[in-house]
């Protein structure tokens, strides 16, 4: 491999494609599962990056239609017009963002899961939704990660993140003025 040097654009976005798809589960258990095993992958991935405590405790933000949603649907996706009117839905507990993002087996055809604040009793996870939905695992992303359609990511990281070395964190309001 010898120096290179890899960005965000060397990152593949997978499909459920071939063998990857028989490993995803679309019921409403196992998204339930998969979603709160990403909440947690994303408080403790969180924690190695920024200097604020993280409460154990999550509450949650859903940001719904976060993609681009004007090309033809394919066969078996669905959008939800009135998820365009209300975008940003708050919720105590994971059985009621389970309720509001599977609808009779389809979800999200990919989901972001990252820590968004802290309050110091609990944790603030954001997930930001692709409009489209599917019952088709072809149409499921993130499968190679084990949590389809679940992808987690760390906080937003200021512009500068990474030029202080190995171990820097921030904090996670850097960007709150």
């Amino acid at each position: 491999m010898g120096n290179k040097k890899y960005t965000a654009d060397d990152i593949r976005i997978v499909k459920s494609k071939g063998d990857l798809a028989a490993t995803v589960d679309l019921s409403r258990k196992a998204f339930g599962e998969n979603m709160l095993s990403a909440a947690r992958h994303a408080l403790e991935f969180a924690s190695t990056l920024v200097v604020n405590d993280l409460p154990d405790k999550l509450r949650y933000v859903v940001y719904l239609g976060a993609s681009y949603d004007g090309n033809p649907l394919e066969d078996r996706e669905q959008t939800f017009p009135d998820d365009y009117a209300d975008r940003q839905r708050w919720f105590f507990d994971s059985d009621e963002v389970v309720e509001l993002l599977w609808r009779e087996g389809k979800v999200p055809e990919w989901i972001n899961v990252y820590v968004e604040s802290e309050d110091g009793e609990y944790t603030l996870i954001r997930l930001e939704c692709c409009g489209r939905y599917s019952d088709d695992v072809n149409h499921i992303y993130h499968a190679h990660e084990g949590r389809a359609p679940f992808h987690v990511l760390g906080p937003p990281a200021p512009p500068d993140y990474g030029s202080g070395g190995i171990g820097e964190k921030y904090d996670l309001y850097w960007n709150k003025g």
